[in-house]
């Protein structure tokens, strides 16, 4: 290698150090990703009558959305969790079984045709 490139790669290696620890300062705030304490389990075919959507907490125990799953994301108050009705990328609409136990999310229904969002 001639002495410019080995000039040349030693500045890029220092402006790529200096970036990475501007980078590191910039973003050291944000608390690195934690596994999440609730997950959901799919079963049935997708976009089908027997589909069904089943939030179980970090043990696999199902839970009911409505009543186990906080409003707020354990120790950030400014962040929430949501249940969405018509997922993304799709536009078939899914609705909350209302029950005694566990709030099933299932494929809406009406007079056996699917709904869906326009």
């Amino acid at each position: 290698m001639g002495p410019q490139l080995i000039s040349s790669c030693v500045r890029l290696r220092t402006s790529l150090t200096a970036a990475s620890r501007r980078l590191q300062t910039a973003f050291c705030h944000i608390q690195p990703l934690r596994r999440m304490a609730f997950h959901t389990e799919d079963r049935g075919s997708a976009n089908s009558d027997n589909f069904r959507v089943f939030f179980k907490n970090h043990a696999g125990v199902p839970v009911s959305p409505f009543h186990d799953i906080p409003l707020n994301v354990e120790g950030q108050k400014d962040v929430f969790n949501m249940i969405v009705e018509i997922p993304r990328w799709s536009n078939a609409k899914m609705e909350q079984k209302l029950g005694p136990f566990i709030n099933v999310k299932m494929t809406s229904v009406s007079l056996n045709d699917q709904k869906s969002s326009p």
